[in-house]
C-alpha cells in the first residue's frame, strides 16, 4: 500500500512529540524504516529526518516568541527528547541558541532588540540591546 507522504508530514507537524525516531513512523505507518525514507525522498526531494528536525525547530522558533516558557520546556514541546540535543540543534540550524533568538526577534511591548553579524573567522557575534518604555 503507497504512503500518503501529504498524510505523513501532517501527522508530523502535528504530533511532533511522537516522533523521536524514524522507525517511530515506520512503525505507525507499518512498513520498514527504508520504505518510508525512499518514499518521502522520492516526492519531497529532501531527507525525512531533516524535515523532522525542521518541523521541531519551526515549533521552538513559534514557542520562544508566542510563550514565556523555558527554553527547556520549549525543548520538550516541540518534540526533542531532550533538553540538551534540542537546544544543540536549534543552535546548528539557527545559528544562536534559543535565548538569543528569543532576544532578538522579540522585540514588541518589552523593547528588546538586537544584531547578529558574522565575523572573518564564521563565527556569529549577537548584540542584544534593551529600552524600556514608560
Amino acid at each position: 500500500m503507497p504512503i500518503d507522504i501529504d498524510d505523513l508530514k501532517s501527522w508530523i507537524q502535528k504530533s511532533p512529540k511522537e516522533v523521536q525516531t524514524i522507525q517511530d513512523i515506520a512503525d505507525r505507518w507499518k512498513c520498514s524504516t527504508e520504505t518510508i525514507r525512499k518514499e518521502f525522498w522520492r516526492k519531497e526531494k529532501r531527507a525525512l529526518g531533516d524535515f523532522i528536525v525542521d518541523v521541531k525547530i519551526e515549533i521552538a522558533k513559534k514557542l520562544l516568541l508566542g510563550t514565556n516558557l523555558l527554553c527547556k520546556e520549549i525543548c520538550f514541546e516541540a518534540g526533542f527528547r531532550r533538553e540538551d540535543t534540542g537546544a544543540e540543534i536549534f543552535k546548528q540550524r539557527v545559528g544562536v541558541t534559543m535565548s538569543q533568538y528569543r532576544a532578538l526577534h522579540s522585540g514588541g511591548a518589552s523593547g528588546g532588540g538586537g544584531q547578529m553579524r558574522l565575523l572573518r573567522d564564521g563565527r556569529i557575534k549577537v548584540e542584544v540591546y534593551w529600552c524600556r518604555f514608560k
